[in-house]
């Protein structure tokens, strides 16, 4: 609806308060500022902890900068901008969230302070934008080049981005961790270096004390395993990846078939089991012992298969099989008929834990002893388990 100078006509709330100008500034500022002040306890070696209780009971202590703004509740648009902030950092750098929302804050409490004086806002962003290219001129020139294998070094950046996320007396430990898992997943390609963050990989074992962690030159998946019978610590392992399932060709569902006879019944049946047969010889005569794969798995093929005292992990997705084919060197094969020796990988143990299922207790298999850039950091433990492991992924 409009008047006739044609000025919008907005119909609120009595309550309803509309503000504009420098108060909304100071408003947005001060919300700011109160988000970074939440932070400000937690930085440093010294910082300390917050408790984070939730609406549907959950409570958490943590001093982890991305958790606290991540679990925070925001309604201030101007605050919201500086959660923006500091996920952008979290997602990009993978640390120092807490810094930066801290910057930011400083930054708009200065900004604050020159606007009540009367300086035009634009003005403090040019002035900012000016402060920014001088310091980045300034830290390339304090930039100091090191070499990407000095594990002295990474053992200390390891320890330092630790501090106060784990006691001193397990930091060295977790440090070593990280420097060695970093000294398997870097690989040199030519003139350059691959390290990749998503080649460590994290896991809890939700038992134990801290200094019962260890790294794992493999993968740990929490999956059922098929038959009890195939519990245990296995070896020198071979190791065959199949996007595929481990069973004979289904006839089609419409399909329809009739048997006059009793004896074509089972003939029927004879050369069903007879491929199914064939099926496991196949799978056998790669030299496999331990067979990963996508799909589902013949309960006959299965016994076959743990009769010669070989293993079977099913229902595995993409990620899976990439992660285990990179770890032991194997190549992931999409058809059974094309599996061969040379594209099984290896390992030197698979331990594979059967326990008793409940809802949040699955078998646990181990994948150890790999030679491929893949590994993964158990972390034992229950309560500190997920801050170390937000600690060291930082």
């Amino acid at each position: 609806m409009e008047t006739s100078s044609d000025a919008p006509v907005v119909i609120v709330r009595e309550q309803t308060r509309v503000t504009s100008g420098p108060e909304v500034q100071q408003k947005i500022i001060h919300a700011c500022r109160a988000l970074a002040s939440i932070l400000r306890g937690t930085l440093g070696p010294r910082g300390l902890d917050k408790g984070l209780y939730k609406s549907n009971g959950e409570f958490a202590v943590t001093s982890d900068g991305a958790r606290i703004i991540n679990d925070l509740l925001i309604k201030n648009p101007g605050a919201k901008l500086l959660v923006s902030l500091g996920k952008s950092q979290e997602s990009v750098i993978g640390d120092g969230v807490t810094s930066t929302v801290l910057f930011a804050g400083a930054l708009l409490d200065e900004a604050s302070r020159l606007l009540r004086t009367g300086v035009n806002p634009l003005v403090i962003v040019d002035g900012y934008q000016a402060a920014l290219s001088h310091a980045l001129t300034r830290l390339d020139e304090l930039e100091i080049t090191v070499a990407g294998d000095d594990r002295d070094l990474l053992t200390q950046v390891a320890c330092t981005a630790l501090s106060g996320r784990v006691a001193a007396a397990e930091s060295e430990m977790f440090s070593t961790m990280i420097a060695d898992a970093l000294d398997t997943v870097t690989q040199q390609q030519g003139d350059s270096t691959r390290c990749e963050a998503e080649d460590v990989l994290f896991d809890k074992l939700e038992e134990g004390t801290l200094s019962d962690s260890c790294l794992i030159r493999g993968v740990v998946w929490k999956k059922r395993i098929p038959l009890t019978r195939m519990a245990g610590v296995r070896t020198d392992v071979r190791i065959a990846v199949l996007h595929a399932d481990l069973k004979p060709p289904e006839i089609r569902r419409d399909a329809e078939i009739e048997f006059s006879e009793v004896s074509a019944y089972e003939e029927f049946i004879a050369v069903q089991e007879q491929a199914r047969e064939q099926l496991a010889e196949s799978l056998l005569a790669s030299g496999a012992d331990l067979f990963c794969c996508s799909g589902e798995v013949d309960r006959s093929v299965l016994h076959k298969l743990d009769a010669a005292d070989a293993m079977v992990i099913a229902d595995l997705d993409e990620q899976q099989l990439r992660q285990v084919a990179q770890a032991s060197g194997a190549n992931v094969v999409e058809h059974i008929t094309d599996l061969g020796k040379d594209d099984l990988g290896r390992a030197a143990s698979v331990n594979a834990e059967s326990r008793q299922a409940t809802d949040e207790v699955q078998d646990r298999i181990i994948i150890d002893g790999c030679e491929g850039p893949l590994v993964t950091c158990l972390i034992a433990g229950t309560a500190s388990a997920d801050e170390v492991i937000r600690g060291l992924y930082d």
